[in-house]
Formats: structure tokens, C-alpha cells, sequence
């Protein structure tokens, strides 16, 4: 019961965040877009402490990592679940995360799709268009360089089904780096 409780806000929520993003876009895509940076670790962090209150799941962070001065990086991750792209933002929120994420979800997803065109993020065909995907990818790199962003690119490409770990493609590694090479 409490797991569909949970959808069900984090459905609410999720509209509501994209009526905010949408408000601040009929005034100004640069004011939305820096109201996303600012709020969207805080916004995975609260649907965390959500799930943990509705079905008792139990996410820690902590700071122990030594990172130098500079805050920008290649982050590469392994994608095992809905849940990691909201643990990646909650984890790391003094950086200008954009993700490299599949193209359809451009559209259709409330909050989702609005945050990933709002912020820019390297939306790429799964199928048949190499070349918009090597485009997506070194426009991503120059936001990079002129932005301070740190690309997120999970090289599986998709999760599995069974939970098993998938063939590492470094294709859009490579890409990024030689587009603006990052720690």
C-alpha cells in the first residue's frame, strides 16, 4: 500500500514541478533553467526522505570522497534502475549535471521531459541515427566547455531486465572526451 502511495505523490509531484518549469518558461528560458540547477538535488533528495516514509526504502549519502577544486567531471555510471538518476543529482548537488539520455523521452514524461529540454541535457536516438547522436553528444561537450556542466553518461546504454551488467559501449566516452577532455 505504501508503494502506491508513493506513486501516486510522486506523480503529484512531478506535474507540479513541470507547471513551475513551464510558468518560468513563459517569462524566461534562462531564468527556468537556472531555477532547475538550483532545485534539482533538493528535489531528488525530497523524493527520497518520500520513499522512505512510504515504503521504508533507505538511501545514505555520504561525503567521503576527496574531490579536488574543480567541480566539473565526466561522471560514468552503471544504470541498474529508475532510481539512479535521482540518487546521481541527490549525490553530487554542487554540480551542473546533464545527463546523456534516450531521445524519447523528450516528450511525455511530466517533469522528466521539461527538465531534460529545459536543461540541455544530450537527448540520442537508440535506433538508426548515429548522426544525431554524435551531434547530441559533441553539443554536450561544448556545453561542457562553455558551462561548467558535468556530462553523465550511464555506457550500457539501457539497464537489462535480469539486473546483469550489459556491454559497455564508449562510443559517447570517447565523444565527450575529445570534444572537452574532463577528470
Amino acid at each position: 500500500m505504501g508503494g502506491i502511495l508513493f506513486i501516486i505523490v510522486l506523480l503529484a509531484l512531478l506535474v507540479y514541478w513541470d507547471a513551475q518549469m513551464k510558468i518560468r518558461l513563459l517569462f524566461s528560458h534562462d531564468w527556468s533553467a537556472q531555477w532547475v540547477d538550483r532545485r534539482i538535488a533538493r528535489m531528488s533528495r525530497q523524493l527520497f526522505l518520500l520513499a522512505r516514509f512510504f515504503t521504508g526504502l533507505g538511501v545514505e549519502f555520504s561525503s567521503g570522497i576527496d574531490t579536488p577544486e574543480k567541480k566539473q567531471y565526466l561522471v560514468v555510471c552503471n544504470h541498474q534502475s529508475l532510481a539512479d538518476i535521482a540518487i546521481i543529482r541527490a549525490a553530487l548537488p554542487e554540480l551542473k549535471l546533464r545527463f546523456v539520455a534516450k531521445k524519447e523521452l523528450k516528450w511525455g514524461f511530466p517533469g522528466v521531459s521539461t527538465a531534460l529540454r529545459v536543461g540541455r541535457h544530450a537527448l540520442v536516438p537508440r535506433k538508426n541515427n548515429m548522426h544525431i547522436g554524435m551531434s547530441e553528444l559533441r553539443r554536450l561537450g561544448r556545453l561542457a566547455r562553455t558551462d561548467s556542466v558535468s556530462p553523465v553518461v550511464f555506457p550500457e546504454g539501457t539497464r537489462s531486465r535480469n539486473g546483469n551488467v550489459l556491454t559497455f559501449r564508449s562510443g559517447a566516452i570517447r565523444m565527450l572526451n575529445n570534444e572537452y577532455p574532463l577528470p
